[in-house]
């Protein structure tokens, strides 16, 4: 039996039909020959082509071999079957993953309040929420201690006169307030005689008039603290004399060790004038404050010093 000759691909094929045998049958005789080509052709694929309408089914194959041959059209389109399959699940599953994919990130967008079933979380109702307001706590702090005494400059006194009518506090609230104000000026005459013009302390003789001007003579018996304050105003009027304690001008200790003061605050007051020695702050005791007990040289000592006193002969 001869193999059939490959057609030329510039003519129609025809392809004999596939009829299967039937059981009692016995099989086709022989398959119909076609003359080969004048020149042969290298071997080429099948390649699947659409018959005509027009066309004739080939006859059907004759001869006792028990071969047929089958078309290539049959198994290219099992193949593209399969293949549609395949192509069909893998949309489908694709299809599936993206449908999947979108309600995963529909349900990302969703606030997290929205998805929460019940009673709605604390965290979900924070934003809702006024603020807190702020709660004072209660601490225990320390009073601080009492400031040094004060007065507005309306009420305090700026004549003699005024100083009478205050009372033992405010008269020692007042010379207090003049030591302070006099701090910085008896600072800048350390290492300097200056005039010393008053020392006194409250329950003494002293002389201070006529009309708060020292002549020598002890007028009053018990002086008071209204009457020191209104004798310092009038020195300050007259001379420019400050206010100070002992400790101030270089003495160890505010209260006198000696003499009708002993154990008794002393305050004392100076004229802010800077000397050299103790005999040019005399010579200006010799000028403005005739009495011999009422003016004298006074060293102003710094640290490690000792103040000095230096009387008029």
């Amino acid at each position: 039996m001869s193999e059939p000759v490959p057609a030329r691909v510039d003519q129609p094929i025809e392809r004999a039909a596939y009829v299967p045998p039937p059981a009692t049958l016995p099989m086709p005789a022989a398959v119909a020959e076609h003359p080969p080509p004048e020149h042969p052709t290298p071997e080429l694929p099948v390649l699947e082509l659409v018959r005509p309408a027009s066309a004739q089914p080939a006859p059907p194959v004759t001869g006792a071999a028990s071969t047929v041959l089958v078309p290539a059209g049959a198994a290219s389109r099992k193949g593209a079957r399969r293949l549609a399959t395949i192509g069909a699940v893998v949309l489908v599953l694709l299809i599936g993953l993206g449908i999947g994919i979108g309600l995963r990130r529909a349900s990302d967008d969703r606030p997290e309040a929205a998805t929460v079933a019940g009673p709605p979380a604390e965290t979900a109702t924070l934003a809702s929420r006024s603020p807190i307001p702020s709660v004072a706590i209660a601490t225990t702090v320390p009073a601080p201690p009492p400031p040094a005494p004060t007065a507005a400059a309306s009420d305090r006194p700026v004549t003699p006169e005024q100083a009478l009518t205050l009372t033992d506090q405010q008269a020692m609230d007042e010379l207090h307030l003049e030591m302070n104000e006099s701090a910085s000026q008896v600072a800048g005459l350390v290492g300097t005689w200056v005039p010393q013009v008053s020392s006194k302390c409250v329950g003494i003789s002293v002389d201070i008039g006529p009309d708060w001007v020292a002549d020598g003579v002890d007028e009053t018996v018990h002086v008071t603290l209204q009457q020191i304050v209104a004798f310092h105003i009038s020195l300050h009027n007259r001379f420019g004399a400050v206010t100070l304690l002992p400790t101030q001008a270089g003495i160890p200790r505010n209260q006198a060790t000696s003499g009708p003061c002993a154990g008794e605050t002393t305050w004392m007051s100076i004229v802010p004038q800077r000397f050299a020695d103790a005999d040019g702050a005399n010579a200006w005791c010799d000028v403005n404050v005739p009495p011999v007990r009422e003016c004298a040289a006074r060293y102003v000592a710094g640290p490690g010093e000792r103040s000095k006193l230096r009387l008029r002969p």
